[in-house]
């Protein structure tokens, strides 16, 4: 049988892999379900698991898809009359 390891993330690591510098700014993205929940290892230990924020990551859309998605909403805009 395969062994997985499971690479859990401190505050620090999260913040460099995000290249987010304040805290303040994800556990903001968490409360608004921006960013995966962190699991709770003790009292005052937060990490979050590596595969839940690569998943997370690779779900984002590209800078394509943002452009693409603007063109959509403007349409739609303009269509009802909002400027743009």
């Amino acid at each position: 049988m395969r062994e997985t390891t499971i690479v859990l993330l401190n505050m620090r690591q999260l913040q460099a892999a995000l290249n987010i510098r304040s805290r303040s700014t994800i556990y903001k993205m968490v409360a608004r379900n921006a960013l995966p929940p962190p699991c709770i290892i003790n009292r005052r230990g937060l990490r979050w698991r590596e595969s839940d924020i690569s998943t997370w990551i690779a779900g984002l859309p590209s800078a394509a898809d943002a452009q693409s998605m603007q063109r959509v909403i403007e349409g739609v805009e303009r269509s009802q009359g909002k400027p743009s």
